[in-house]
């Protein structure tokens, strides 16, 4: 998974600076600095975004596959993508703000683990709902319930981030109180 992650994160950086490259007089050491930067790879959060793009055109292709274009699966199917272009819209905010001392990161990297919560529980039912409704006899059935109930491991993580990031903004605000004031 870590060759697979540094060969995607190469191949995105060449794509980006061969589309979006620009043409304004740089010197050589900045030119070579933005190369540096861009070949640092991508980031954790691109890369979760790009594997639920991936996951979601794969459960496309094999809803495709077994005929099963109902109502209920068309607007899972909708829903799924419409919650990973708003979810996309997000991170890509808070990305902007990513940027500086490590503790603004860890903060920000809290926030988008919530971010990227919805993505993970609409996948997950979007997946139970194809097999209930097109593979109700086959061997995935049994596991429906071990699926939908995964999604609470995602919602733990993600409330654990609340949790650290609750008590950073508590022990920062405590911080600069006086403790006379705080008796």
């Amino acid at each position: 998974a870590g060759r697979c992650y540094k060969c995607l994160s190469r191949c995105l950086a060449r794509a980006y600076n061969c589309c979006f490259h620009c043409s304004c007089s740089v010197s050589p050491a900045e030119e070579e600095s933005a190369r540096r930067e861009t070949m640092t790879g991508l980031k954790w959060y691109w890369f979760h975004l790009a594997m639920q793009v991936g996951f979601t055109v794969r459960e496309f292709l094999v809803i495709s596959g077994l005929n099963g274009w109902r109502w209920e699966l068309a607007f899972v199917h909708f829903a799924t993508w419409c919650t990973l272009l708003l979810v996309t819209r997000e991170v890509w905010n808070f990305s902007k703000i990513r940027k500086g001392s490590e503790k603004r990161k860890v903060a920000v990297d809290g926030l988008l683990d919530m971010l990227l919560l919805p993505v993970n529980i609409v996948f997950f039912c979007g997946i139970c709902v194809r097999v209930l409704k097109l593979q109700p006899e086959s061997h995935m059935r049994s596991m429906v319930s071990v699926v939908i109930e995964s999604a609470d491991i995602y919602e733990a993580f993600a409330l654990w981030s609340v949790l650290v990031l609750f008590v950073k903004v508590v022990e920062a605000e405590m911080a600069g109180r006086d403790p006379e004031s705080m008796s």
